[in-house]
């Protein structure tokens, strides 16, 4: 991470520029909700809740991946192994958030 990148001219480190994706996504979103009001599009109820369902995803691998897979496969009680992996949790949180998302659409559609 320490390897030498730049960012809009400027002399910086790659973990700079891994610090910012979250960020820099944030902005573009922001750039596409402006586009989109710009065009009079009203977001529908379940477009607002898929859009939360997101960020909330977005907020929980903050909170992951800086941890080391090693202390997310730790048991709860931290005395070993039995725990679940990263990408075991990952899975099944988006598996979760793909099903809310269908959910949501279905019952928006009945």
């Amino acid at each position: 991470l320490a390897r030498p990148a730049r960012w809009s001219g400027v002399l910086v480190d790659v973990g700079f520029r891994v610090g910012r994706w979250s960020s820099h996504l944030m902005e573009h979103t922001i750039q596409v909700d402006k586009t989109l009001a710009w065009l009079d599009h009203r977001p529908t109820e379940v477009e607002r809740i898929v859009g939360d369902l997101y960020r909330a995803w977005g907020r929980l691998e903050t909170a992951i991946f800086p941890i080391e897979p090693v202390w997310l496969s730790r048991s709860a009680d931290g005395s070993g192994g039995s725990g679940r992996s990263v990408e075991d949790i990952l899975g099944a949180l988006g598996e979760g958030l793909v099903s809310n998302a269908r959910s949501v659409r279905a019952a928006a559609e009945a």
